[in-house]
């Protein structure tokens, strides 16, 4: 949740054809994600820490294209 206005980082990439995905977990739920995606969360994690994270593949609803759009135009 974002209502305590934590601190977090964003990453935003090109979104291209998901072709190839892999299954990550957020909060007990699936999501797939593209392998580009996935690597770069591997080398983003803090291992000893919490890091929070806004990833825009995960975070926009992609087949909402006025979501998409407004989300886009705030970023």
């Amino acid at each position: 949740s974002l209502t305590g206005h934590p601190s977090y980082e964003t990453l935003s990439y090109v979104w291209g054809g998901p072709k190839v995905t892999v299954p990550i977990t957020v909060h007990d739920h699936s999501f797939p994600v593209t392998s580009n995606l996935h690597s770069a969360l591997q080398h983003l994690r803090h291992e000893d820490k919490e890091h929070v994270l806004w990833a825009d593949a995960l975070c926009i609803n992609q087949d909402d294209k006025r979501e998409r759009s407004s989300q886009v135009t705030d970023m």
